[in-house]
């Protein structure tokens, strides 16, 4: 049991029903391995879709161009609160809202005493 059950989905809940499934497609799989080549169970498909995507961390929000927290990061990284670094620890990386901050930070400076 504790091969299979990582403790996932209806492994919880029915134990015994997801052990026979997995021994159902087990045999399945030995009687007819040439009809049943590359196909998953229902379990299976959790564990492939985890192999399969590459870890990521969490989901960043995008800093959107123009936005009132955009003009906040502006203001921060031109009064040296925070460095683009920061901001990328906070938001998802973006090349074009890189560059339209360094120009708006620029333009910021240039206007502030």
């Amino acid at each position: 049991m504790s091969e299979f059950n990582k403790g996932r989905g209806q492994w919880q809940a029915m134990p015994i029903q997801m052990l026979s499934k997995v021994a159902e497609a087990h045999a399945l799989r030995m009687a007819f391995p040439e009809a049943t080549n590359g196909l998953l169970g229902e379990g299976e498909i959790e564990v492939a879709r985890d192999i399969a995507a590459p870890a990521r961390g969490p989901v960043l929000p995008a800093l959107e161009i123009g936005s009132p927290k955009f003009q906040q990061v502006v203001v921060a990284l031109a009064t040296d609160k925070a460095t683009l670094e920061q901001v990328w620890t906070k938001f998802a990386k973006d090349d074009a809202v890189q560059e339209a901050l360094i120009d708006a930070v620029n333009e910021y400076q240039s206007h502030t005493p």
